[in-house]
């Protein structure tokens, strides 16, 4: 049965070439690769399929929301040399009919070296045809989408935030993974208008260095400037994200092998705004939880497509969970828990597998994955009555 939300991945689509080196190499060093291979990516790609580091997150993330059971549309430009990536894209059950075919242009390369030592990765991105995506492409998207369909954002292509504010006046609404973190993102990109927000722990601290670098108070209230919400602490990060963006819905922070921490409120109705003018902040607290889900134990093999994969079951899981209306995009506390769940389970698998696209599990293994869950009770997730965590499970 197909879910009641369309998604539309506008983002980037790469060639990706893979080296497998000893450690990741020095600067002035020259190093051998002991294999190299070549795979479909870019973030936007990899998510429309299902997802420390991501690569090209766009076609990516496609592909891993089209594994999770979305329906799913990239948006997104290519070189002639691209085809066959978006050929496999549609294979694996993405739409590709918004996916341009530029044929005096190359497609993005991401060149990325996997390291035997620590199985991470480091990455070296071309942007191509990438960056010639501009908001006037908004409106060749094919109208087949209606208000209360999803848009899923990164950083990886030209005139996002343009896009972002287009696709928001007509109705999406917007989940946004803001990678890579440039310096000048905060204001390229009107995060006011952010439903979800998809960070790992270093993207949150380059966040809010940037963000808290450019506030100035005039109401004599510095708290959110404060010297600790530089720290690493998870919960400092998460809580301080809150105070810099008061109005996204859910803000999402990846911690690798610790698992996944995140924040969720409940926007005010009418009757709630009243209450607050009137001085009653006891509501607007119980609005506002606090969710915090294990990493699941893996032997790691290549982290290249786990938070694309995270990313793209995700949003398929909220999307699965939530009601018929189509105005709001806020669920309950559980649903939440099972969507984080299912996206951190979907990762786990991922990094167990080499490659990007191809490391991205179907639907069927991650529920089958989720038994490691099934132990646990809702009230381990309470922020005070909770048992201690275990960083795995």
């Amino acid at each position: 049965m197909p879910l009641p939300r369309k998604v539309l991945v506008f983002g980037s689509i790469n060639i990706d070439d893979f080296f497998d080196v000893p450690y990741i190499v020095n600067s002035g060093e020259t190093l051998t690769s002991t294999n190299y291979r070549q795979r479909a990516g870019g973030k936007g790609a990899l998510t429309s399929l299902l997802p420390p580091e991501r690569i090209d997150l766009c076609a990516n993330q496609s592909v891993a929301l089209a594994k999770a059971g979305a329906s799913v549309y990239h948006a997104g430009k290519i070189g002639s040399d691209g085809v066959w990536i978006r050929d496999y894209m549609r294979g694996q059950g993405v739409h590709i009919e918004n996916i341009q075919v530029l044929k005096d242009q190359p497609t993005g390369r991401a060149i990325v070296q996997v390291s035997a030592e620590t199985h991470d990765n480091a990455i070296i991105l071309f942007p191509g045809a990438n960056h010639l995506l501009t908001v006037q492409d908004v409106a060749k998207i094919n109208p087949i989408f209606r208000q209360g369909d999803v848009v899923i954002l990164q950083n990886e292509i030209s005139a996002g935030g343009e896009i972002m504010k287009a696709l928001k006046e007509q109705g999406f609404h917007v989940v946004f993974n803001p990678t890579p973190i440039t310096p000048n993102i905060i204001r390229e990109f009107p995060f006011e208008l952010v439903d979800y927000l998809i960070v790992n722990k270093h993207e949150a601290i380059q966040l809010i260095s940037q963000a808290t670098s450019n506030i100035h108070r005039d109401d004599g209230d510095d708290e959110v400037l404060k010297m600790d919400t530089y720290a690493t602490a998870k919960e400092s990060l998460l809580t301080t994200l809150g105070k810099l963006y008061p109005n996204i819905i859910g803000i999402i922070i990846t911690l690798g092998g610790e698992g996944v921490i995140a924040r969720f409120q409940k926007h005010n109705n009418s009757g709630d705004e009243e209450r607050e003018k009137k001085g009653d902040n006891a509501k607007k607290q119980q609005q506002q939880f606090k969710i915090e889900i294990p990493a699941v134990e893996t032997d790691v093999i290549d982290t290249t497509a786990a938070g694309d994969t995270f990313i793209g079951y995700f949003v398929a899981s909220i999307i699965r969970e939530e009601s018929a209306n189509r105005d709001s995009f806020v669920l309950t506390k559980e649903c939440y828990i099972r969507a984080l769940q299912a996206a951190t389970v979907a990762a786990g698998i991922a990094v167990s597998r080499p490659g990007a696209m191809d490391s991205i599990p179907p639907l069927a293994k991650v529920k089958a994955g989720m038994k490691v869950f099934e132990e646990l009770p809702m009230d381990y997730y309470d922020e005070d009555t909770g048992p201690q965590r275990s960083s795995t499970v």
